[in-house]
């Protein structure tokens, strides 16, 4: 594999990767409006740790 087509694979891996995460976070803004980030991941990883 050559140099350019590594790093174009690589910036579409990155570029999914970024766009998936500003959808959640998105996501997250709207689903909890009164609640900060870290509440949602401890709420999160607190129903993980019963499972």
């Amino acid at each position: 594999m050559s140099d350019r087509k590594f790093f174009i694979l690589f910036g579409i891996i990155v570029g999914i990767g970024l766009l998936l995460s500003i959808v959640h976070v998105i996501y997250l803004a709207q689903a909890y409006p009164n609640a900060s980030i870290i509440q949602f991941i401890a709420r999160e990883w607190w129903i993980w740790k019963e499972k």
